[in-house]
This record gives C-alpha cells, structure tokens and sequence, in this order.
C-alpha cells in the first residue's frame, strides 16, 4: 500500500511542481540505453515465472468436462449434444468445444490439449506484451491529438520512446504476477483464450497510434464466439468505429483529394458488416439447431433475473483481495483526469466499467475471480497508458498538466552533456508494481488453515477443489466403469462437481441436476429466492423418474437405504432412482458394484 501512495504522490507532486534542483537530479541520472536492458530482462524474467506458475498449478476445472463431453459426441458424431437423443445447448463456449473436438479428433485428450491451448494463450498474451516493450517506438499517442510533433528535440523524441516501451511494460507486470492470471490459465475452460482475443481487441482499436484496425474488430468477433459476453465489448468497438467512420468521412468530402488520400484507411464499413454478418449466421445456425434463441445457460443460471447484490459480493471479494487494482486505476483516473489524455483513454475505462456493471447484473459467478480474470489485460492497459504518461512527463522535466503558471524557460546549455540520461522513476515504479501481487491478500487462508471449504457466501476457490493427484485417480476408477454403464445403458443424474466422472464414465444419457443445463423444463423453472448463483435448479426425484434415471450420483435420504448402490473407489454411495431389474442385475455382476443395504 505504501508503495502504491509513495509512487503516486510523486507522480503528482513531481508533475505539479515542475523539475527538481539539479543536483538531485544528476545523482539520480541513468543512461536511457541500460534502463530499457534492465527493464527488458526484469520483464523476460517475470514472464518465465509466469509460465512456470501456470504450468505449476495447472489444472481441469469440473465445468470443463461439460464441454468435452459436447465435443466427444460431435466427433462421434452424434452431434454438438449432450446427450445424443436430444438438442440442447448447455454450454456457452462454442468456438472453444469445437477446438476440443479437433483435439479429439487427432487423438489427444481434451484435459491435455486444453491445457496446451490456454497456456499458450496466456504465454502470447505475455510475449506480446514483451515485444512491444523491446521493439517499442514512439508508437502510443499519450496526448488528447493522438499525435506526435516530428520537430521535438532528441531528448523529447527519446523520452516518447521510453513511454512507449513503459506502458506495454507496466501491463505486463500487473498481467505477469497476478496469481489468478495462472490459475486461470489452465483450468480446461476459455478464460485465457477470451481474455487473450478482448485484449487484442482493445489494443488494435483504442491502444495503436493508428486506432480502429480491422483486426481489432475480427479478435472481438472471435471473442464473442469464445463466450458471448464478449458482445459487451463488441457493441462498444463497433458504434466507435461507426461513428469514426462517419467522421471521417465528413472529413473526405470537406478536404480536397490530395488531404482526402492522407486520411489512414484504418477499417472500411466492410469490415463492420462482415464481422456483423459472422456473428449474425452463427445466431441463425444456434437457432435452427437448438430452437432457442439463448443458450439454455441463461436459464439455468437465471441470466434473464438481476443479481446485484451477490454481483457486489462477488466484486467486493475480489478487490478485497487485489486491492491494489482499484487504487491503481483511481490513480490513473486522475492523472488522465488532469492530463490531455487521448479521448480513446476514456472508452477504454467506459469498457471496464460496462463489464463490471455486467458481472453485478448476473451475480457474478461461483468460481471466485473467473468473471473477471477476461478483462484485467484490459484494465491493465488502461492504468498503464497514464502512469506512462505521467513517467515521460518526468522524464522530459515538463509539468503533468496544464497550469496557469508558466514553466520557465531553461537554457538548451544545461541539457549539454546529458544524453541519453534518465531519470531513475521507471524502475522505482516497476519496483513497486513488481512487489504488490506478494501483498495479495487470500480471502481463504483462514478457511484453508481450519481445513474447512473455501466457499465464501457462495463463491468458492475452485482450484482447490480439484487436486490433480485425486482427479487422475478418480478419472481411473470412473473409465473402469463405463463398460457397464453403457453395456447395460444405465441413465444418470449428477451434481455440479461430478462432470468429470460422467465424461470418464460415458452413459449414453446423463442429466445434469444442480441447475438443468442438459435439461430444457428444468433449466426453465421461475425461481421464487435466489441462492447460491449456478446451483439454484435442483431436480427432484420425481422429476428423475420422469426422465427415466437409473441412478442418481447422490447418497440417499436415512430412510431409503435399500436403495444404495455402491461404486468402490468413490468418496460416497449413489441411490436407486428407477429400479429396473433388466439393467441393475446385470449391472451388479461388476465386482466393484454392490448394494449393501438390500435384502
């Protein structure tokens, strides 16, 4: 914390006052050329660790095996399906289930390729990052024209180029040490692979010096295919790009040829309508293969019913623990507040701040941190392009902000000799920022210490649940009994938390029964109370019996005992919904298979 209030109060102060006496700033002088080297390899080091963390804590998260189930069945050809005798959409990540079908179709493992593609996703984000720090030009427009003037003298011309090369910097520190950037870096869902396509599309439209690339639009295309609520960024990008367009085009029509021809192209309304028509044909295919406008998720999760108060539980539990993150972007606030900042600065926030408002409408999630891991990169370019800013401000020994007070002019004779010489701020800065994720603080720790559930008000360390040791032993157990589960075409019902053994398992028909996101009717109910947010639809077992379940993967009531089944090797025993001797009996001639209580 006093690092943050250390670094920001001289970042206000330094700007406000103007330059420090001379001979301060002799003593704190470095060579511009060995700042960017140490920098560079502080940065390569930091991505490493980042990598190795990632690969470290790997692992599946039990939503995953959801998704790899739709995609075993599409190469099986059965469809993009649950279940094979009925259309419903019970995922929401349709572009990553069909990169798991591909995986599958050339014989590697969902759990394995998922892990490659969303590491690797979460490693190209990084090195992008790091390249335009090493590569880095006087590229970023830090100014509200978004222009830089050719006939600065060499100092100025260097001092842009370290801002450059400090704003992709900055972002990456913040993305590199963040200990749910690795968590969610595996888990066998799209997180890092949206988060990576939202953060190209906010850098190729609002972050280059020439904004609004067409690839900026076409990476938030592939986003909103990845998950859906990539819309959110989309519909920002695509009424900016619409009403540049039409600028510019006043522009074109106002100017002669000679100027009309200067005008950077940037994007054609082609480009919008194609994006458009993309994501237009793909709502028309899910609307003819599955009848339903909205995938069956939004009624399981009660999307449609506004949640804020578990939303801002959800927030508040997350910023408790990086709390650095809303102090950072306040600071940067108010240096763009106080600055000339590039109006595109300022759509950037408006970005961050519509996400949030959308993770308070739907209550957030049960995976702690999982809704908003996608938008960090973003929000980690939107603090840094100020700080940067505010940093070659420093550097160049001009004031921050417009001041009625004039700043004196200095003799060019005083800067004889200085060349290339820095001020030492980019590293204290780096330092700090370097240090703050080693100040995180665990909303679980306590919970972890007394060996208790790291649940909090319904949100819960998902990870954790997961330990991968037990879950490739427990993948072993399930795969010994999918033999006989579909030779004798035993119907199941699950929980939340036992995907992964209907995935190894295999029936031929499972119902998913903590929210019905395999089941239309039961996804569909009217809740009259909220709980806990995706675990709020229960089936009864009447309801199972209707649907014809043959065992229900939950222990029964005390009174019910005689219908236990038990499955050895598993953490309790399953009950008996639909007691059919055509299938239990031969079911039962498994030896790790018996029912202890029956008479």
């Amino acid at each position: 914390m006093s690092c943050i209030c250390c670094a920001g109060s001289r970042l206000v102060l330094e700007s406000t006052m103007g330059r420090r006496p001379e001979k301060l700033q002799n003593r704190m002088n470095i060579n511009s050329r060995h700042l960017k080297i140490i920098l560079i390899l502080a940065a390569f080091l930091l991505v490493v660790r980042a990598i190795y963390e990632s690969i470290r804590l790997r692992w599946i998260a039990d939503d995953a095996f959801i998704s790899f189930r739709y995609a075993l069945n599409m190469v099986r050809g059965n469809g993009l399906v649950f279940n094979a005798e009925e259309k419903v959409e019970g995922f929401t990540n349709f572009l990553w289930t069909i990169l798991m079908a591909l995986g599958l179709r050339i014989n590697l493992s969902a759990e394995l390729f998922s892990m490659i593609l969303s590491i690797g996703c979460y490693a190209s984000l990084l090195l992008f990052l790091l390249a335009k720090v090493y590569y880095a030009k006087a590229e970023f427009a830090f100014s509200s024209s978004g222009t830089e003037n050719p006939n600065r003298d060499s100092r100025e011309n260097r001092n842009s180029r370290m801002g450059s090369y400090l704003l992709p910097l900055l972002a990456l520190i913040l993305l590199a040490g963040m200990h749910h950037m690795h968590v969610f870096a595996t888990s066998g869902l799209e997180t890092m692979a949206f988060a990576l396509f939202v953060s190209a599309g906010v850098y190729f439209i609002w972050l280059r010096p020439e904004p609004l690339d067409a690839m900026g639009l076409w990476s938030l295309t592939v986003a909103c295919l990845l998950r859906p609520d990539g819309a959110i960024v989309l519909a920002v990008a695509w009424l900016y790009a619409s009403g540049s367009l039409l600028s510019r085009r006043k522009k074109i029509v106002s100017t002669d040829q000679k100027q009309a021809d200067e005008v950077p192209p940037g994007m054609h309304w082609m480009h919008l309508g194609t994006t458009a028509l993309v994501l237009i044909l793909y709502q028309a295919w899910r609307l003819y293969y599955y009848d339903s406008f909205f995938p069956n998720t939004f009624y399981a999760k009660s999307a449609y019913d506004p949640y804020p108060h578990q939303g801002m539980i959800y927030l508040r539990l997350f910023y408790q623990s990086y709390w650095y993150l809303p102090i950072l972007l306040a600071l940067a606030s108010f240096l763009a507040f106080r600055t000339k900042v590039n109006h595109r600065w300022w759509i950037m926030l408006l970005v961050i701040l519509l996400w949030h408002g959308y993770v308070i409408w739907v209550g957030g999630d049960f995976m702690f941190g999982r809704f908003l891991v996608p938008i960090l990169p973003a929000m980690a370019m939107t603090i840094s392009w100020p700080l940067a800013s505010a940093l070659e401000s420093l550097n160049t020994g001009e004031r921050l902000w417009i001041s009625e007070t004039p700043i004196p002019e200095k003799d060019p004779s005083e800067d004889a000799g200085k060349s290339g010489a820095n001020r030492p701020w980019p590293i204290i800065l780096t330092g700090c920022l370097l240090l703050l994720p080693f100040l995180r603080w665990d909303p679980y720790s306590g919970l972890k210490a007394e060996n208790q559930a790291p649940e909090i008000r319904g949100i819960v360390e998902e990870r954790l649940y997961y330990p991968r040791k037990e879950m490739e032993e427990l993948a072993e157990v399930a795969r010994s009994y999918s033999g006989a589960i579909r030779k004798n075409n035993i119907r199941l019902a699950f929980h939340g938390g036992a995907a992964f053994l209907i995935y190894y398992m295999d029936p031929e028909y499972a119902l998913e029964a903590s929210t019905g996101l395999t089941d239309r009717r039961l996804a569909r109910q009217i809740l009259s109370d909220r709980g806990r947010i995706g675990h709020e639809k229960e089936a009864t077992l009447d309801y199972m019996q209707k649907r014809e379940v043959d065992i229900y993967m939950w222990p029964p009531n005390p009174d019910g005992k005689e219908r236990t089944i038990r499955f050895q090797g598993f953490w309790e025993d399953w009950q008996i919904i639909k007691n059919d001797p055509e299938k239990i009996q031969p079911l039962l001639d498994h030896p790790s298979i018996t029912m202890p209580y029956s008479n």
